[in-house]
């Protein structure tokens, strides 16, 4: 069987490349004129203490009438030259935090620019930094199948990553979205599971670390089998069954299962009520088997919303979650898919497709091999590739749709054969041995590719195509101009321009080939030849063009060499061991090798490989010496020529510059100051201290009073208290060395504060939030590095350094803290008070802040005393100390079974049969329920604690339930 031709059919994965080009900031063009000067300014840019200013400074250049300044801000596009007219200084104003600006400055004489400075940079703190906190992430179980999230707040942080561990796909997934608080609710999980879970806070600036846990990189939680309330879940069995099932709360509770219907009419919902379905389960599951289609005139859509409840000891929990399911308006059956159709995807599958039909939840496919039987149904989607299969085998199939009514039909059978192979006798072989290299060549370089492969027996020809990055585009063989020509024997072609895009350089491409032969000795007709498999993709990298270094003719003489130029090769000395090199980017170049070498005709060159910049900081050399400089571009094409030489010399040895200067708080005795400090240098007789003064005009650094001009220090230590004022600053300060004229650089600026006045007392808000926990809140206090809470069991008007208080030190933030494992009904008392920098404290408030604890639930049971009549017995609960033995004390609710609204329950008076009274010995109270009640009639009873405590807010306790029935009256049996 011959193959025919069948196009160019794509079997590999798609193989999508970026190229990403970076090149350090060139200098602005020339102006193309000879240069006026051979020197160049030399130019230095600082900020100022505050960041608010770069101050530039140049050396002056003999005879300039001007000077043309350049600004670049983050690597962008260089603005418009600034004319200086006056001076060699400028203060560039207003600056942004954050961003790195860059400069250079050259000379104007006669109307000509001259040679360009060095150039400088100078990036402004501040900004946003990417956060550097790492968050503390707790997890507890919520319920059955939910977890509680939490973490503390990071310093910085705009919003939160937070993920959770996939088992199936072995990858962290996303949760949560977007999350600016604290906390999330992660539900819909599987009981009994354990999850881990990491975060790690974000802003502009980037991420910040992945939290951890005892060392390890993740947080886990194991959700319990059972939980405090039924937890919920459903299947819709068929069209108007409903299967329900719920979580076990306790060995021995019943439930109560409730429903709820839905209709609408096209425009609003109309919602009933809830109604129990039974309330006496043991089990947890129940079917509604009645779950109808509402057919009243006008209802377009019905559904049904259920929730469970569980009856504990007498006691009601919350209820469960809500599950809801829409009730089709009739039992047909989703209609047969329309569309399927098979395509060959080559001899060893094929493509299956097919329309999605109307209400369908899912779709089953089948198959047949040949003329044999359908196999099972599975489930697909509208787009599968049958891999696997045979070759030169028909394979036939069958689609159709379900939903909760059931399957529709099986649409019309739909076959399709797959190909043959090429190991099959007589067709072509697969090309082995394929090859594609560079083969940029020629004056002007044309980039190109080479392709080799092996001979493929009985083949006389070969297709071959190339991948330009959108599609194939195939390679002309044969007399083409633009290609060598192709035989069986040679096997080769070097591909330059005869495809749609040209072969560009430092360009990847992906070559396939196959083989051809004639199949009719119709040589002219490649429309009936024979055509084997493509090959599998080779990839290809073109060389980038080989950089080029400037050149200039001094003689005007075609017939002689150009000799390369400089190209902005510059040296400038920063001190006594350092030179700053810069030159002009190269185009093409991926990478400099700069090279240097002392002077003499003897002296060696030294190689110093530079990437991704055009400046270099070369340090540790010797002071007031000559060192000689060269550079050259290269890429993956070759390497430029050398650049011509530049030279410069590193300053004389000078005294050392100061160093550990230090900035410290010295407030004394009522005065406010900062001590300034340093390092003593050889050699200095005294040494010079200036301090910034951001309100001159413009902004400078000035003398330090008594310590500069004609009256060096002669110690290391200065205090002052000039200007300096409690909580005030940050003060900048700079020192250097002197010894008669010679002096040393300046320091860098070194800054402190003084001690801020110590705050007054924080107010605390205390609240309780449960039997044993306690809620503080407080205002914050903006320059607080943290707080200081002690508090006592019990009531205490006031704390002192005596007092059997526990002290806890919390973070600045957040301004909360729950205090938790306390004693139920219980009072305690609280101060708090903020440490700020430098140790300053606010003060103490002159008494504390008292809360009282929930108190324990009474226990609660019910006795029926007759027919009409209701006993009740529960615990007398403790409170501060003390048991609540009033009726006042406690709060008591009933409803009738069947009803939801609960009722206030007058307690028989003291002092009356069956009236209230407490037994101290036994902790025990009891009373009647004044009303008449009805016979043989369930009642739920609850009540709980409620008492205000000397002093602080109002408590109760958490409610307690029972349930109790009454007997039939004999009077009327």
């Amino acid at each position: 069987m011959n193959q025919k031709t069948v196009g160019l059919t794509l079997r590999a994965v798609v193989i999508a490349l970026a190229l990403i080009l970076a090149a350090s900031p060139g200098l602005p063009l020339l102006d193309g004129v000879a240069y006026a000067q051979s020197a160049a300014p030399a130019l230095t840019a600082s900020a100022t203490p505050d960041n608010t200013t770069v101050q530039l400074s140049w050396t002056a250049i003999t005879g300039a009438e001007s000077y043309e300044l350049y600004i670049q801000e983050n690597g962008g596009a260089w603005g418009a030259p600034m004319s200086i007219t006056t001076g060699t200084t400028y203060d560039h104003t207003p600056v942004t935090a954050g961003s790195t600006y860059g400069y250079y400055v050259r000379a104007v004489v006669g109307g000509t620019a001259g040679t360009w400075s060095n150039y400088d940079e100078v990036t402004i703190p501040g900004g946003t930094s990417a956060p550097t906190g790492q968050s503390t992430l707790t997890a507890d179980p919520d319920g059955l199948t939910g977890v509680d999230l939490s973490w503390t707040a990071v310093t910085g942080a705009t919003s939160y990553d937070l993920r959770r561990w996939n088992g199936a796909t072995s990858s962290w997934e996303g949760i949560g979205g977007t999350l600016t608080g604290t906390s999330h609710d992660d539900d819909g999980l599987d009981s009994g599971s354990t999850y881990y879970y990491v975060i790690r806070a974000v802003n502009a600036g980037g991420n910040g670390p992945w939290s951890s846990e005892g060392g390890v990189g993740y947080t886990s939680v194991t959700l319990p089998g059972t939980t405090s309330e039924p937890v919920l879940s459903l299947t819709h069995t068929s069209r108007t069954v409903v299967d329900l099932s719920w979580t076990a709360v306790a060995a021995d509770a019943t439930y109560v299962v409730q429903r709820r219907k839905t209709t609408n009419d096209g425009s609003a919902d109309t919602v009933g009520n809830w109604e129990d379905l039974d309330d006496d389960l043991s089990e947890t599951s129940y079917t509604d088997s009645e779950a109808a289609f509402d057919t009243t005139t006008g209802v377009e859509t019905t559904s049904y919303s259920y929730r469970v409840y569980a009856l504990v000891d007498g006691e009601q929990t919350d209820y469960s979650n809500i599950k809801s399911v829409s009730i089709p308006e009739t039992s047909a059956r989703p209609p047969t898919p329309a569309g399927l159709t098979v395509t060959v995807g080559g001899h060893d599958r094929l493509i299956i497709t097919w329309s999605d039909s109307a209400g369908a939840s899912s779709h089953q496919l089948r198959y047949k091999r040949g003329d044999g039987n359908f196999g099972s149904a599975s489930t697909r989607s509208s787009g599968w590739t049958h891999t696997g299969l045979s070759a030169e085998t028909e394979y036939t199939y069958q689609v159709r749709a379900i939903n909760v009514n059931g399957p529709s039909d099986w649409s019309a059978e739909v076959s399709a054969t797959t190909s043959a192979t090429t190991s099959t006798s007589g067709q072509l072989g697969t090309p082995s041995g394929l090859r594609a290299v560079d083969a940029t060549a020629g004056d002007p370089l044309v980039p190109g590719i080479k392709v080799t492969w092996n001979r493929v027996s009985n083949a006389d020809g070969y297709d071959v195509a190339v991948w330009t990055g959108a599609a194939w585009e195939s390679v002309t063989l044969g007399g083409d101009a633009n290609a060598i020509a192709t035989t069986v024997a040679k096997r080769e072609v070097t591909v330059t321009t005869n495809i749609n895009t040209n072969i560009a350089a430092d360009t990847m491409y992906l070559v396939v080939i196959r083989a051809t032969a004639d199949d009719l000795n119709t040589p002219n007709d490649a429309a009936d030849d024979n055509r084997g498999d493509w090959s599998a993709p080779v990839s290809v990298t073109t060389d980038a063009v080989q950089p080029v270094m400037p050149t200039e003719d001094h003689d005007s003489d075609a017939a002689t060499p150009e000799i390369p130029t400089q190209n902005g090769l510059t040296v400038v000395a920063r001190g006594e061991s350092v030179l700053w090199i810069t030159w002009t980017a190269i185009t093409n170049a991926a990478s400099y090798t700069l090279q240097w070498r002392l002077s003499g005709s003897s002296a060696s060159w030294n190689s110093i490989p530079v990437t991704g910049a055009t400046n270099y900081a070369h340090t540790g050399r010797s002071a007031a010496t000559t060192y000689h400089y060269r550079v050259r571009a290269e890429n993956s094409g070759g390497v430029s020529a050398w650049s011509a030489e530049a030279e410069g010399d590193t300053w004389a040895r000078q005294l050392a510059t100061p160093t550990g200067l230090t900035v410290v708080d010295a407030t004394a005795d009522g005065t406010v100051g900062v001590k300034i400090s340093w390092n003593k240098v050889n050699g200095a007789t005294g040494y010079e201290l200036q301090e910034w003064n951001a309100g001159a005009t413009p902004p400078a650094w000035q003398d330090l009073t008594g310590t500069a001009g004609t009256t060096p220090e002669s110690s290391t230590s200065v205090t002052d208290t000039s200007g300096v004022t409690a909580g005030g600053g940050p003060y900048y300060y700079i020192v250097r060395a002197v010894n008669g004229d010679v002096t040393s650089a300046w320091s860098a600026p070194a800054s402190g504060s003084a001690k801020a006045t110590a705050p007054g007392a924080i107010t605390l808000q205390v609240e309780p939030t449960g039997q044993t926990m306690i809620r503080l809140t407080w205002p914050a206090n903006d320059d607080a590095t943290s707080y200081e809470l002690e508090w006592i069991e019990g009531g205490l008007e006031a704390f002192t350094d005596f007092t059997s208080q526990t002290k806890v030190t919390l973070p600045a933030t957040p301004n909360y803290y729950s205090h938790t494992g306390l004693k139920a009904g219980t009072r305690y008392s609280y101060r708090l008070r903020a440490v700020l920098p430098q140790d300053v404290k606010s003060t103490w408030p002159t008494a504390s802040t008292q809360v009282v604890t929930r108190p324990l639930a009474p226990g609660l049971s019910a006795t029926a005393v007759g027919h009409d009549t209701m006993k009740l017995t529960f615990d007398m609960v403790g409170l501060d100390g003390a048991g609540l033995a009033a009726a006042a004390d406690y709060q008591v609710q009933s409803r009738e079974s069947g009803s939801t609204t609960w009722t206030a329950v007058t307690l028989v008076a003291a002092g009356t049969a069956g009236g209230f009274e407490c037994d101290t010995a036994t902790k025990m109270c009891t009373a009647n329920d004044s009303a008449t009640l009805t016979e043989n009639t369930t009642y739920f009873y609850r009540i709980r604690a409620s008492n205000t405590p000397t002093g602080v807010p109002a408590v109760t306790s958490y409610w307690s339930m029972t349930r109790q029935r009454t007997s039939d009256d004999p009077t009327t049996n």
